[in-house]
């Protein structure tokens, strides 16, 4: 059976059907039909049935053996993949393993008892073949295959990380303004462990889980090697430390190499640790209660330290940390406004438990306000025609929807450049695509946003072949520079650095809408390709290259059902 869609498939549920041979959650079956009891997505209280898996004829013949596997989403949630004896997959949602005692192939001539109905399902991907589908039905995914994201982050780990004791583990950085340990390393190898752990079961997901722990111990290390440096006076409130640390340590994290805290890092570690306490939540971990607390006493001393009003006291801007930045310098590429989203409904969800009874409805105007100004600042900042952003960007504090300049910059790349600042900007307003695209929709949004960086990338590597896939061979794969834009120019060999390639062509999994819509699928695969063959050594590019991995394989997008649940 051939399911090839970009919405929901619909699946039959038919009668009795006989099982000829037992299987498991990660077993071949030799069925006629086999029972399984769901609930329905999204998720109805005491509303379940019974679906038998068929095939458009309503029965499956003797000889095609079906896999079904339960992949574990979160504590409460699994997807089932089937496959038949081809390589095409289909799925859809179910709730806990302990409410569908009925996953089995019985044998002896045992039947499975269904209702006569129908009802709506999503297609979804397995761990390492990708299709033009996934679980919401509103992204592209590449046809070529992609190294699993257990395994890209099996090579994270192995290539860019050690030890120091039994319990803590570290990022190491380097080149350019990196070198040591440095907040924004650490944070991404939270980020990736943490989208592992919760796209994936079994022991695959507890190693993922013990990286995730150690990772934290490594990052609490850092706060509390924090001190009054770092600006956030008043602000001890993750076990007596500061919640933020600065942003650069020694490698073996026995000094500060750099005061202040980084708003992008700080912002991907938390999102990692209520990543982490969603995925496990009620499996009784004994560092569930103190991760649970972490990040959410992180999520205050985010918006007290790194956020900040503009004169008026009307409008919330993103800091370059606690330390400095906000109105008169900022950098497009920190804004994460799914991040924000997040912290808002993890406060909203757990402010009774882990803070005071008003604080998340207090601080709930303020993410609101914050996201607002985010998108308002972008669609001032990004170029219409072509999607791109500057790496650093000065609003306007009075009316930051009429523009701003590029006269501030640092980390030692050009202000009005899409650079290696720039390019990472694409990814992030991506995944408030993947997980909020009916809310996002403030200022240019993240649709408009997405689309315009998607339409233009495939405009270019639509043409592109595999005997040349640079610049330096093909200059008509150049990012275009109109006049009229704050980008001025783009950082040299873009084809070539996984760190400008891979988040840029992230936005090509957001569906266009005409233009160069019948070429996008072209320009993925073309992309993904390039991906893949990525290795992990070098700690920017490599890391670039497993987030890239974990976006165009679906993964980042399955973080949906569990992020949503919060609100």
């Amino acid at each position: 059976m051939v399911i090839q869609s970009l919405v929901s498939v619909i699946i039959i549920l038919s009668t009795a059907l006989r099982i000829d041979a037992a299987c498991s959650f990660e077993t071949d079956c030799r069925v006629d039909g086999c029972t399984v009891q769901v609930y329905p997505n999204p998720w109805i209280p005491r509303s379940q049935t019974s679906f038998t898996f068929v095939n458009s004829a309503a029965s499956v013949s003797s000889n095609e053996i079906w896999s079904a596997t339960i992949k574990s989403l979160n504590y409460q949630t699994y997807g089932v993949q089937l496959a038949d004896y081809t390589t095409d997959h289909w799925g859809f949602v179910v709730r806990g393993a302990a409410e569908i005692p009925a996953f089995s192939c019985q044998s002896g001539g045992s039947t499975a008892t269904t209702a006569a109905t129908t009802t709506t399902a999503t297609t979804t991907i397995t761990a390492t073949t990708t299709q033009q589908t996934d679980l919401t039905g509103n992204i592209l995914l590449p046809t070529v295959g992609l190294t699993s994201s257990f395994i890209r982050m099996t090579e994270f780990m192995n290539q860019l990380t050690t030890t120091l004791d039994s319990t803590t583990r570290v990022v190491h950085s380097s080149g350019g303004a990196a070198g040591g340990v440095i907040s924004e390393g650490q944070a991404y190898g939270m980020l990736i462990a943490a989208a592992v752990a919760e796209t994936n079961s079994g022991q695959n997901r507890e190693t993922a889980i013990s990286f995730g722990i150690e990772l934290f111990r490594g990052w609490q290390k850092m706060c509390q090697l924090t001190d009054s440096g770092s600006c956030q006076f008043s602000g001890y409130i993750c076990e007596n430390n500061p919640c933020l640390p600065n942003w650069k340590f020694s490698d073996d994290l026995s000094a500060v190499w750099g005061t202040g805290a980084a708003s992008d890092a700080d912002g991907d570690a938390i999102l990692a640790m209520i990543i982490l306490v969603e995925s496990t939540h009620g499996e009784g971990r004994s560092w569930w209660n103190e991760l649970a607390s972490w990040a959410y006493n992180s999520c205050k001393a985010f918006m007290q330290f790194n956020t900040k009003l503009d004169s008026s006291g009307t409008q919330r801007i993103i800091r370059l940390g606690s330390c400095w930045g906000g109105w008169d310098c900022t950098n497009p590429s920190y804004y994460s406004p799914a991040h924000y989203r997040v912290f808002r409904d993890y406060m909203l969800k757990y402010a009774n438990q882990l803070g005071s009874v008003n604080e998340g409805t207090e601080h709930e105007p303020k993410w609101n306000n914050l996201i607002n100004t985010v998108y308002t600042v972008l669609e001032s900042n990004q170029c219409e025609s072509t999607g791109l952003t500057t790496n650093w960007f000065v609003p306007s504090e009075s009316n930051p929807s009429t523009g701003g300049s590029t006269s501030c910059s640092g980390s030692g790349t050009p202000a009005a450049e899409y650079g290696s600042e720039a390019a990472r900007g694409v990814w992030r307003i991506v995944l408030d695509y993947l997980w909020f695209s009916d809310e996002a929709t403030q200022g240019v949004g993240t649709r408009e946003y997405t689309r315009r960086v998607a339409n233009h990338v495939t405009s270019k590597l639509k043409s592109a072949t595999s005997s040349c896939m640079s610049t330096d061979c093909d200059s008509s794969l150049n990012l275009d520079v109109p006049p009229e834009c704050f980008v001025e120019t783009i950082h040299s060999l873009w084809l070539d650095n996984a760190f400008m390639y891979g988040p840029t062509s992230t936005s090509l999994i957001v569906p266009l809408q005409g233009g160069e819509a019948d070429n996008q699928q072209q320009a993925l695969d073309t992309a993904a390709t390039k991906v893949n063959s990525g290795s992990v050594n070098d700690y920017y590019d490599g890391s670039w290259t497993v987030l890239t991995t974990i976006t165009l394989n679906g993964d980042f997008s399955r973080l949906k059902v569990i992020l949503q649940s919060l609100h």
